[in-house]
Protein backbone atom coordinates (compact mmCIF):
# COMPACT_ATOMS: atom_id res chain seq x y z
CA UNK A 1 0.00 0.00 0.00
CA UNK A 2 1.14 3.51 -0.77
CA UNK A 3 2.28 5.72 1.94
CA UNK A 4 -0.59 8.70 2.06
CA UNK A 5 -0.46 12.05 4.68
CA UNK A 6 -3.31 11.61 7.04
CA UNK A 7 -4.97 14.23 9.15
CA UNK A 8 -6.68 13.62 12.33
CA UNK A 9 -8.91 16.93 12.10
CA UNK A 10 -10.22 18.93 9.00
CA UNK A 11 -8.64 21.45 7.80
CA UNK A 12 -9.82 25.28 8.98
CA UNK A 13 -10.50 26.00 5.27
CA UNK A 14 -13.34 23.35 5.34
CA UNK A 15 -14.40 24.65 8.30
CA UNK A 16 -17.28 22.18 10.24
CA UNK A 17 -18.87 19.11 8.24
CA UNK A 18 -22.04 21.25 7.05
CA UNK A 19 -19.69 23.88 5.49
CA UNK A 20 -17.46 20.97 4.12
CA UNK A 21 -20.39 19.62 2.40
CA UNK A 22 -22.11 22.69 0.89
CA UNK A 23 -18.32 23.05 -1.01
CA UNK A 24 -17.93 19.68 -2.55
CA UNK A 25 -18.49 19.35 -6.09
CA UNK A 26 -20.68 17.48 -9.26
CA UNK A 27 -18.69 15.37 -9.41
CA UNK A 28 -17.49 14.04 -6.01
CA UNK A 29 -18.98 10.43 -4.83
CA UNK A 30 -20.49 8.56 -1.88
CA UNK A 31 -19.64 5.19 -0.66
CA UNK A 32 -22.97 4.96 1.39
CA UNK A 33 -21.86 2.30 3.91
CA UNK A 34 -18.80 2.18 6.34
CA UNK A 35 -18.07 0.11 9.21
CA UNK A 36 -15.32 -0.42 11.45
CA UNK A 37 -15.50 -2.70 14.75
CA UNK A 38 -17.35 -5.33 16.47
CA UNK A 39 -16.10 -7.73 14.08
CA UNK A 40 -16.62 -5.61 11.22
CA UNK A 41 -13.75 -3.81 8.96
CA UNK A 42 -13.80 -1.48 5.38
CA UNK A 43 -11.22 -1.93 3.06
CA UNK A 44 -11.57 0.70 0.24
CA UNK A 45 -9.66 0.28 -2.91
CA UNK A 46 -9.42 3.33 -4.84
CA UNK A 47 -8.01 3.34 -8.58
CA UNK A 48 -7.09 6.36 -10.82
CA UNK A 49 -8.16 5.04 -14.47
CA UNK A 50 -6.78 8.18 -16.19
CA UNK A 51 -3.58 8.66 -18.31
CA UNK A 52 -2.60 11.51 -15.67
CA UNK A 53 -2.22 11.93 -12.00
CA UNK A 54 -5.01 12.86 -9.76
CA UNK A 55 -5.34 14.37 -6.25
CA UNK A 56 -7.99 12.60 -3.86
CA UNK A 57 -9.07 13.04 -0.24
CA UNK A 58 -11.46 10.76 1.41
CA UNK A 59 -13.50 12.72 4.60
CA UNK A 60 -15.80 10.09 6.90
CA UNK A 61 -18.81 10.75 8.51
CA UNK A 62 -20.89 8.86 10.86
CA UNK A 63 -24.78 9.07 10.71
CA UNK A 64 -25.74 11.75 12.62
CA UNK A 65 -23.50 14.31 9.97
CA UNK A 66 -20.40 14.66 12.60
CA UNK A 67 -16.94 13.59 11.66
CA UNK A 68 -16.09 10.10 12.54
CA UNK A 69 -12.35 8.75 13.23
CA UNK A 70 -11.40 5.15 11.64
CA UNK A 71 -8.72 3.83 12.85
CA UNK A 72 -6.39 2.40 9.58
CA UNK A 73 -3.60 0.04 9.26
CA UNK A 74 -0.43 1.34 9.16
CA UNK A 75 -1.58 4.63 9.38
CA UNK A 76 -3.59 5.38 12.62
CA UNK A 77 -7.03 7.25 13.19
CA UNK A 78 -7.71 9.40 10.92
CA UNK A 79 -11.37 11.67 9.66
CA UNK A 80 -9.53 12.32 6.74
CA UNK A 81 -7.16 11.09 4.12
CA UNK A 82 -5.82 12.10 1.27
CA UNK A 83 -3.01 11.90 -1.69
CA UNK A 84 -2.55 11.52 -4.91
CA UNK A 85 -2.70 8.52 -7.73
CA UNK A 86 -0.38 8.78 -10.71
CA UNK A 87 -2.12 7.41 -13.96
CA UNK A 88 -3.72 3.67 -13.49
CA UNK A 89 -2.55 3.53 -10.09
CA UNK A 90 -4.61 2.21 -6.90
CA UNK A 91 -4.22 2.26 -3.64
CA UNK A 92 -5.51 0.25 -1.06
CA UNK A 93 -7.47 1.81 2.46
CA UNK A 94 -7.91 -0.66 5.55
CA UNK A 95 -9.50 0.16 8.39
CA UNK A 96 -8.13 -1.95 11.48
CA UNK A 97 -11.33 -3.23 12.70
CA UNK A 98 -9.90 -4.49 16.13
CA UNK A 99 -12.67 -2.03 18.72
CA UNK A 100 -14.93 -3.70 20.17
CA UNK A 101 -17.54 -1.12 19.58
CA UNK A 102 -18.84 -0.97 16.02
CA UNK A 103 -18.83 2.60 14.46
CA UNK A 104 -21.04 2.79 11.14
CA UNK A 105 -21.31 5.70 8.79
CA UNK A 106 -20.23 6.76 5.17
CA UNK A 107 -17.22 8.22 3.24
CA UNK A 108 -17.10 11.11 1.02
CA UNK A 109 -14.67 11.26 -2.09
CA UNK A 110 -13.41 14.59 -3.55
CA UNK A 111 -11.11 14.40 -6.78
CA UNK A 112 -9.22 18.04 -6.43
CA UNK A 113 -7.10 20.05 -8.30
CA UNK A 114 -4.30 20.27 -5.95
CA UNK A 115 -3.12 18.88 -2.32
CA UNK A 116 -6.27 18.44 -0.14
CA UNK A 117 -3.74 20.73 2.74
CA UNK A 118 -3.55 23.82 0.10
CA UNK A 119 -6.08 25.90 1.31
CA UNK A 120 -7.16 27.20 -1.94
CA UNK A 121 -7.94 23.52 -2.86
CA UNK A 122 -10.94 23.08 -5.21
CA UNK A 123 -13.07 20.12 -6.58
CA UNK A 124 -12.85 19.30 -10.11
CA UNK A 125 -14.02 16.45 -12.11
CA UNK A 126 -12.13 13.09 -12.40
CA UNK A 127 -12.52 9.43 -12.99
CA UNK A 128 -11.91 7.81 -9.31
CA UNK A 129 -12.58 4.51 -9.48
CA UNK A 130 -13.17 1.87 -6.26
CA UNK A 131 -15.42 0.22 -3.52
CA UNK A 132 -15.44 -0.54 -0.21
CA UNK A 133 -15.40 -4.31 0.80
CA UNK A 134 -16.90 -4.94 4.59
CA UNK A 135 -15.60 -7.62 6.12
CA UNK A 136 -17.33 -9.32 8.78
CA UNK A 137 -15.40 -12.21 10.66
CA UNK A 138 -17.28 -14.88 12.42
CA UNK A 139 -14.95 -17.14 13.56
CA UNK A 140 -11.42 -17.20 13.44
CA UNK A 141 -11.50 -19.28 10.44
CA UNK A 142 -14.97 -17.91 9.07
CA UNK A 143 -15.82 -14.53 7.33
CA UNK A 144 -18.45 -13.02 5.17
CA UNK A 145 -17.41 -9.88 3.04
CA UNK A 146 -19.73 -8.02 0.68
CA UNK A 147 -18.81 -5.07 -1.67
CA UNK A 148 -20.19 -1.41 -1.85
CA UNK A 149 -19.46 0.27 -4.96
CA UNK A 150 -18.78 4.32 -5.32
CA UNK A 151 -22.25 6.44 -5.93
CA UNK A 152 -22.97 9.28 -7.29
CA UNK A 153 -23.79 12.17 -4.49
CA UNK A 154 -26.78 14.27 -6.76
CA UNK A 155 -29.42 12.06 -7.27
CA UNK A 156 -33.15 12.85 -5.99
CA UNK A 157 -34.80 10.24 -7.52
CA UNK A 158 -34.34 6.09 -8.02
CA UNK A 159 -35.68 2.49 -7.20
CA UNK A 160 -34.40 0.11 -4.92
CA UNK A 161 -35.97 -4.01 -6.13
CA UNK A 162 -36.09 -5.93 -2.92
CA UNK A 163 -36.79 -9.18 -1.68
CA UNK A 164 -38.19 -10.28 1.25
CA UNK A 165 -39.68 -13.40 0.60
CA UNK A 166 -38.83 -16.19 3.86
CA UNK A 167 -35.51 -16.44 5.05
CA UNK A 168 -34.78 -12.99 3.29
CA UNK A 169 -34.66 -8.76 4.13
CA UNK A 170 -33.84 -6.15 2.32
CA UNK A 171 -32.89 -2.72 3.84
CA UNK A 172 -32.47 0.63 2.21
CA UNK A 173 -29.98 3.27 3.24
CA UNK A 174 -30.33 6.96 2.19
CA UNK A 175 -27.56 9.55 2.89
CA UNK A 176 -28.40 13.32 2.91
CA UNK A 177 -24.57 14.30 2.06
CA UNK A 178 -26.15 18.23 1.51
CA UNK A 179 -26.34 21.25 3.78
CA UNK A 180 -29.42 21.46 4.40
CA UNK A 181 -32.37 18.93 6.00
CA UNK A 182 -33.93 16.74 2.63
CA UNK A 183 -37.82 16.04 2.77
CA UNK A 184 -38.27 12.17 1.08
CA UNK A 185 -41.29 10.28 -0.57
CA UNK A 186 -41.07 6.83 -0.44
CA UNK A 187 -43.57 4.74 -2.21
CA UNK A 188 -43.24 0.55 -1.94
CA UNK A 189 -44.75 -1.45 -4.95
CA UNK A 190 -45.78 -5.04 -4.91
CA UNK A 191 -44.14 -7.46 -7.51
CA UNK A 192 -47.21 -6.34 -9.81
CA UNK A 193 -46.81 -2.67 -9.70
CA UNK A 194 -49.67 -1.85 -6.94
CA UNK A 195 -48.65 0.10 -4.06
CA UNK A 196 -48.56 -0.81 -0.98
CA UNK A 197 -47.81 1.84 0.90
CA UNK A 198 -46.22 5.43 1.33
CA UNK A 199 -44.55 7.33 3.29
CA UNK A 200 -42.60 10.44 4.05
CA UNK A 201 -39.66 11.45 6.05
CA UNK A 202 -36.70 14.11 6.59
CA UNK A 203 -33.16 12.98 6.16
CA UNK A 204 -31.05 15.76 8.15
CA UNK A 205 -28.50 17.28 6.76
CA UNK A 206 -25.29 15.27 6.53
CA UNK A 207 -27.30 12.24 7.71
CA UNK A 208 -27.67 8.09 6.74
CA UNK A 209 -30.46 7.03 7.70
CA UNK A 210 -31.19 2.72 7.57
CA UNK A 211 -33.31 0.15 8.16
CA UNK A 212 -34.69 -3.32 7.05
CA UNK A 213 -37.47 -2.53 4.64
CA UNK A 214 -40.16 -5.29 5.99
CA UNK A 215 -39.95 -3.50 9.76
CA UNK A 216 -39.95 -0.10 8.20
CA UNK A 217 -43.54 -1.43 6.24
CA UNK A 218 -44.73 -4.54 7.54
CA UNK A 219 -46.87 -4.67 4.12
CA UNK A 220 -43.65 -5.52 2.58
CA UNK A 221 -42.85 -8.21 4.22
CA UNK A 222 -42.81 -11.73 2.85
CA UNK A 223 -43.22 -9.88 -0.70
CA UNK A 224 -40.69 -9.40 -3.68
CA UNK A 225 -40.67 -5.78 -5.35
CA UNK A 226 -39.70 -1.98 -5.46
CA UNK A 227 -38.67 0.63 -3.10
CA UNK A 228 -38.74 4.13 -5.24
CA UNK A 229 -37.45 7.47 -3.15
CA UNK A 230 -37.57 10.86 -4.05
CA UNK A 231 -36.57 13.76 -3.02
CA UNK A 232 -36.83 17.25 -2.62
CA UNK A 233 -33.33 18.40 -3.02
CA UNK A 234 -30.45 16.83 -5.51
CA UNK A 235 -28.09 15.11 -2.51
CA UNK A 236 -29.06 11.83 -1.96
CA UNK A 237 -27.66 8.80 -2.36
CA UNK A 238 -29.22 5.43 -1.61
CA UNK A 239 -28.12 1.79 -1.35
CA UNK A 240 -29.70 -1.35 -0.34
CA UNK A 241 -28.61 -4.53 1.53
CA UNK A 242 -29.79 -8.22 0.91
CA UNK A 243 -29.36 -10.55 4.06
CA UNK A 244 -30.78 -14.07 4.44
CA UNK A 245 -30.78 -16.01 7.13
CA UNK A 246 -27.14 -16.66 9.16
CA UNK A 247 -25.53 -15.59 6.10
CA UNK A 248 -23.96 -12.49 4.35
CA UNK A 249 -25.27 -8.84 3.59
CA UNK A 250 -25.31 -8.44 -0.38
CA UNK A 251 -25.08 -4.83 -1.58
CA UNK A 252 -28.12 -4.09 -3.89
CA UNK A 253 -27.61 -0.88 -5.90
CA UNK A 254 -30.20 1.60 -6.57
CA UNK A 255 -31.59 2.26 -10.69
CA UNK A 256 -31.60 5.90 -10.93
CA UNK A 257 -34.00 8.21 -12.71
CA UNK A 258 -34.87 11.54 -14.05
CA UNK A 259 -38.38 10.84 -14.82
CA UNK A 260 -40.84 12.77 -12.22
CA UNK A 261 -43.80 11.53 -12.90
CA UNK A 262 -46.15 14.01 -10.35
CA UNK A 263 -44.18 16.93 -13.29
CA UNK A 264 -46.74 18.62 -14.77
CA UNK A 265 -47.63 17.97 -18.74
CA UNK A 266 -46.77 20.27 -21.30
CA UNK A 267 -49.95 21.75 -22.61
CA UNK A 268 -50.35 21.76 -26.70
CA UNK A 269 -48.38 23.94 -28.60
CA UNK A 270 -50.45 26.79 -30.63
CA UNK A 271 -50.66 25.65 -34.14
CA UNK A 272 -49.80 29.28 -35.15
CA UNK A 273 -46.93 31.66 -34.05
CA UNK A 274 -46.87 32.41 -30.30
CA UNK A 275 -48.56 35.45 -28.74
CA UNK A 276 -46.02 36.74 -26.84
CA UNK A 277 -46.17 38.82 -23.31
CA UNK A 278 -47.82 42.32 -23.34
CA UNK A 279 -45.12 43.27 -20.68
CA UNK A 280 -41.93 41.23 -19.20
CA UNK A 281 -42.18 42.78 -16.39
CA UNK A 282 -40.80 41.01 -13.19
CA UNK A 283 -44.06 40.45 -12.04
CA UNK A 284 -46.14 39.29 -15.35
CA UNK A 285 -42.90 36.68 -15.40
CA UNK A 286 -43.82 35.10 -11.81
CA UNK A 287 -45.02 31.74 -11.88
CA UNK A 288 -44.31 30.97 -15.66
CA UNK A 289 -43.83 27.21 -16.38
CA UNK A 290 -41.00 26.61 -18.71
CA UNK A 291 -41.05 23.18 -21.23
CA UNK A 292 -37.96 22.14 -23.05
CA UNK A 293 -38.85 21.74 -26.55
CA UNK A 294 -38.65 17.94 -26.51
CA UNK A 295 -41.37 18.13 -23.41
CA UNK A 296 -39.38 18.16 -20.58
CA UNK A 297 -40.66 19.96 -17.63
CA UNK A 298 -37.80 22.48 -16.85
CA UNK A 299 -38.82 24.16 -13.49
CA UNK A 300 -41.44 26.99 -12.38
CA UNK A 301 -39.62 30.33 -12.23
CA UNK A 302 -40.73 32.30 -8.92
CA UNK A 303 -38.28 33.75 -6.21
CA UNK A 304 -40.03 31.14 -3.66
CA UNK A 305 -36.18 29.21 -3.36
CA UNK A 306 -38.39 26.95 -0.76
CA UNK A 307 -40.41 25.19 -3.71
CA UNK A 308 -39.83 21.88 -4.56
CA UNK A 309 -40.41 23.08 -8.73
CA UNK A 310 -38.30 26.53 -8.26
CA UNK A 311 -35.31 27.17 -10.89
CA UNK A 312 -34.51 29.57 -7.71
CA UNK A 313 -34.15 26.42 -5.48
CA UNK A 314 -30.25 26.12 -5.64
CA UNK A 315 -30.72 22.31 -4.41
CA UNK A 316 -33.73 21.24 -5.90
CA UNK A 317 -33.71 19.09 -9.20
CA UNK A 318 -34.81 21.96 -11.63
CA UNK A 319 -32.23 24.94 -9.72
CA UNK A 320 -29.20 22.74 -8.92
CA UNK A 321 -26.09 23.31 -11.51
CA UNK A 322 -26.03 19.25 -10.74
CA UNK A 323 -29.62 18.22 -11.82
CA UNK A 324 -29.23 16.23 -15.29
CA UNK A 325 -32.44 18.30 -15.94
CA UNK A 326 -31.75 21.90 -14.63
CA UNK A 327 -30.98 24.94 -17.27
CA UNK A 328 -28.02 25.55 -14.78
CA UNK A 329 -26.26 22.51 -15.15
CA UNK A 330 -23.21 23.56 -17.75
CA UNK A 331 -22.75 19.83 -18.73
CA UNK A 332 -26.05 18.95 -19.23
CA UNK A 333 -28.63 19.08 -22.03
CA UNK A 334 -30.90 21.89 -20.73
CA UNK A 335 -28.12 24.05 -19.41
CA UNK A 336 -25.31 23.89 -21.70
CA UNK A 337 -24.70 26.97 -23.58
CA UNK A 338 -24.05 24.32 -27.02
CA UNK A 339 -27.12 22.59 -26.74
CA UNK A 340 -29.99 23.02 -28.61
CA UNK A 341 -32.36 22.38 -25.81
CA UNK A 342 -30.75 25.29 -23.80
CA UNK A 343 -31.77 29.01 -23.06
CA UNK A 344 -28.18 30.06 -22.59
CA UNK A 345 -27.41 28.74 -26.35
CA UNK A 346 -27.68 32.22 -28.44
CA UNK A 347 -27.84 30.49 -31.88
CA UNK A 348 -30.29 27.59 -30.77
CA UNK A 349 -33.69 27.37 -32.72
CA UNK A 350 -35.30 24.95 -30.01
CA UNK A 351 -35.32 27.04 -27.32
CA UNK A 352 -37.54 26.50 -23.76
CA UNK A 353 -40.85 27.47 -24.17
CA UNK A 354 -42.36 29.53 -21.47
CA UNK A 355 -46.12 28.90 -20.43
CA UNK A 356 -48.54 30.93 -18.51
CA UNK A 357 -51.82 29.86 -17.14
CA UNK A 358 -51.91 26.84 -19.52
CA UNK A 359 -51.22 28.95 -22.39
CA UNK A 360 -47.36 29.05 -24.44
CA UNK A 361 -46.44 32.47 -24.70
CA UNK A 362 -42.92 33.26 -25.51
CA UNK A 363 -39.44 31.43 -25.85
CA UNK A 364 -36.85 31.66 -23.86
CA UNK A 365 -33.74 32.26 -25.35
CA UNK A 366 -30.37 34.13 -25.48
CA UNK A 367 -30.90 34.01 -29.30
CA UNK A 368 -31.72 37.55 -30.29
CA UNK A 369 -33.71 36.05 -33.98
CA UNK A 370 -35.95 34.12 -32.18
CA UNK A 371 -38.89 35.49 -31.33
CA UNK A 372 -41.07 35.94 -29.45
CA UNK A 373 -38.93 35.45 -26.61
CA UNK A 374 -37.85 36.97 -23.31
CA UNK A 375 -34.01 37.27 -22.69
CA UNK A 376 -32.87 34.54 -20.20
CA UNK A 377 -30.85 36.64 -18.24
CA UNK A 378 -33.54 39.16 -17.79
CA UNK A 379 -35.80 36.72 -16.56
CA UNK A 380 -32.98 34.92 -14.10
CA UNK A 381 -33.14 38.21 -12.72
CA UNK A 382 -37.02 38.60 -11.69
CA UNK A 383 -36.78 35.39 -9.89
CA UNK A 384 -33.33 36.43 -7.29
CA UNK A 385 -31.28 33.93 -9.57
CA UNK A 386 -28.88 36.70 -11.15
Amino acid sequence: MRALDKKLKPQASYGGPILRMAQIGEYDRVIPFVVDGGGWKTTFVLTNPDNKALYFAVWFVADDGSDMELPFVDLGGAIMLWGDLQANETVVLETEGKARSTQEGYALFYVLDRSADDPDAQPVAGPLAGMAILRRQLTEQTATETTVPISPRYENRFTLPFDNRPGATTAMILVNSGSRPNPVTLTVRDDNGKVLTKDSLTVGAGKRVWGAIPDLYPQAAGRTGSLQVSSVNVTLTGLGMRQIASGPMIAVPVFSSDLDPDAPQRPPLPSSDLPGFTSTSCSVVEGVLLFADDGRFLGRVTKDKAAADSVTNTSGRYGSAYSSISIFSPSGKYGGESSALSPFNPFTTRPPVMFFDGKAIAYLTMNTNKGPAVDTNSVLRCAGRQ
